[in-house]
C-alpha cells in the first residue's frame, strides 16, 4: 500500500511538470522509511528533484 502511494505520488508529480522537464529517463527509488512520510512533504521533496532536474 505505501508502495503504491509513494508511485502515485510521483507519476502525478512528473504529469503535472512533464513539458517543463528535459526529455531524459527519471528513476526514483524510495529509500527506507519513505513510506511514513506525509503525502505533501514526499510532494515537495519531488517537486524540489524535479526542480533541480529541470
Amino acid at each position: 500500500v505505501r508502495r503504491n502511494r509513494i508511485k502515485r505520488i510521483a507519476r502525478e508529480a512528473f504529469r503535472q511538470r512533464r513539458t517543463e522537464l528535459p526529455p531524459v529517463d527519471i528513476i526514483i527509488l524510495a529509500r527506507g522509511g519513505a513510506g511514513d512520510v506525509e503525502a505533501e512533504a514526499l510532494r515537495r521533496e519531488i517537486d524540489h528533484l524535479l526542480d533541480r532536474i529541470r
